[in-house]
């Protein structure tokens, strides 16, 4: 549970700092971060955050 609703937090997140200040619309925001999560591209924030997190863990083992 706990992961997913990170996952749900990071892609929110991305989304929002996506949107803000820029001409796109919110939900052309959320399709691309979907998009490049779902492709596992590092322009999703979600995945940048995962990626640091999971590194994070890895270092303090």
């Amino acid at each position: 549970q706990r992961r997913v609703d990170l996952s749900l937090g990071f892609l929110t997140r991305g989304t929002l700092q996506s949107a803000f200040k820029n001409r796109k619309s919110v939900a052309e925001c959320l399709a691309n971060e979907l998009i490049f999560a779902s492709e596992e591209d590092t322009r999703s924030f979600a995945l940048q955050k995962k990626e640091e997190k999971e590194r994070v863990a890895k270092a303090a083992h």
